[in-house]
């Protein structure tokens, strides 16, 4: 969800004494203090009101004038400006609400847009250009990011002023320039590529089970037999389920193509069958995993293993509780399965190689066609990304005729 938009503090002005308040140009940047009279009077706090309200009923805008020259000149408005504009609009393909779990591709999004917003947001639209975009992407280098990430983010900059482009609030030239910057290429400029993701290996992922709670526990096992992404798995709920037939039929509520009008449908064969049937129980719009019932569970445990409580803990029980959600995340499951990769004492894995694994495993035994329907890709080209390739008839071919 994204950060609401800052108000502006009442404060002390040191030098007169008397309250002040900073108001932001959301168009230009500019600042503008306006003192309110002497500090801490009820006046004081009646104009502060005043000035706000006057100032959001404006769209956070101190020059009505610029306001509308901005509305009619493109490139006039701020990057700043133009980025948001640009989440709202993404989020609205995606059909994402205020209260809707994101989904991968908007992290990728705002990522991209924080670290623009950061570098160039208060200059205007029209000096943005190839050498604000890189000095955008040498922002990304500094900080560490992965070459894969930066390529993608650059691009999400681009496309966020093509956006622009089509709401005639940037220059079409702009876009042309901004071509000429291409991708990092393999060890330029001293950027580490991401590790490849490769499968992850049953006897592995056994380790973890006695240092997770069975909630996620069954999310991993769903993974590994299904192959569905850890986000399409976490919003189960038994009302989404067909349980008719050898073959259970899942449609998750969202995906991560539901924007293009896809369906996607996840079977669910034996074994899965298996790993969901003991949490169909209770209210059918529920999410089957939830942790609140695994909190639930590991205090009903220490209680009736008698382990003694924290002193904090006794005096005041709810002082350490924190808000449990109703159904996991993806970045929820994904610190379970590490914290038990540490208490088993093996190397971290993470989800996606469960993914890749079952994809791999579909393309060995059934080609790379079925692989690409049970990883829901609409292109071959993503499937081979997570399908590893088969050797086996490469080596046949080998030993026959090489």
């Amino acid at each position: 969800m994204p950060r609401k938009p800052r108000v502006p503090t009442y404060r002390l002005h040191r030098q007169s004494g008397r309250a002040i308040v900073t108001l932001t140009c959301r168009l230009t940047g500019k600042r503008r203090d306006v003192l309110l009279g002497e500090h801490g009077t009820h006046a004081s706090h009646k104009l502060y009101d005043k000035v706000i309200a006057d100032w959001i009923a404006d769209g956070r805008v101190l020059d009505a004038e610029a306001a509308e020259k901005a509305a009619q000149t493109p490139g006039h408005e701020t990057i700043a400006a133009l980025l948001l504009d640009f989440w709202r609009a993404e989020k609205a393909r995606y059909g994402v609400g205020r209260d809707t779990r994101l989904p991968s591709q908007l992290y990728h999004v705002r990522n991209a847009i924080r670290v623009c917003r950061a570098v160039c947001g208060r200059e205007p639209v029209g000096v943005f250009g190839p050498r604000m975009l890189i000095a955008v992407r040498d922002n990304m280098i500094e900080q560490g990011w992965k070459r894969s990430s930066i390529n993608a983010a650059v691009r999400i900059v681009v496309r966020a002023f093509r956006w622009g482009v089509k709401q005639e609030r940037v220059e079409p030239t702009v876009i042309t320039a901004l071509a000429c910057v291409g991708g990092l290429r393999r060890g330029e400029q001293g950027v580490e590529d991401g590790q490849r993701v490769t499968p992850i290996a049953d006897s592995e992922v056994e380790k973890i089970k006695p240092h997770v709670a069975p909630q996620i526990w069954a999310l991993v096992q769903l993974a590994r037999f299904t192959g569905a992404r850890m986000g399409e798995l976490v919003q189960m709920r038994a009302i989404d389920i067909e349980a008719g037939g050898d073959v259970w039929l899942y449609r998750p509520p969202t995906h991560k193509t539901k924007h293009r009008d896809k369906d996607r449908v996840i079977p669910l064969g034996p074994r899965a069958q298996q790993v969901v049937r003991p949490f169909m129980t209770g209210n059918l719009n529920a999410p089957l995993f939830s942790p609140r019932d695994a909190v639930r569970a590991r205090k009903a445990a220490t209680a009736t293993q008698g382990k003694p409580r924290r002193p904090d803990q006794a005096q005041n029980p709810k002082a350490t509780g924190r808000r449990v959600r109703d159904a996991y995340d993806t970045s929820g499951v994904g610190k379970a399965i590490r914290r038990a990769c540490e208490a088993a004492g093996i190397e971290p894995w993470h989800v996606h190689q469960l993914r890749h694994s079952r994809l791999t495993e579909v393309r060995k035994a059934a080609g790379l066609e079925a692989a690409q329907v049970v990883g829901g890709h609409t292109h071959a080209q993503t499937t081979e990304i997570y399908a590893e390739r088969d050797l086996t008839l490469a080596i046949e071919v080998a030993k026959q005729t090489g």
